[in-house]
């Protein structure tokens, strides 16, 4: 559960099989190039900010 100000905004789960309909309607978008398709790589995550605290940063920042 994703959750934002402590009310939950998103639910996180797996796509359906490939024969779903949200599968079908995931695959139409793409075609209309509305979506990108991510790669199938997995490995380790890495940090994107460089320095420590930039999420809280980008959070007060937001709130202002």
């Amino acid at each position: 559960m994703v959750s934002y100000r402590g009310e939950p905004v998103a639910e996180i789960r797996p796509v359906g099989g490939a024969g779903s309909e949200l599968a079908r309607r995931l695959n139409v978008l793409e075609g209309l190039g509305m979506l990108v398709g991510g790669d199938d790589r997995q490995g380790e995550l890495r940090p994107v900010a460089r320095k420590p605290g930039a999420l809280q940063r980008f959070l007060d920042e937001r709130d202002d």
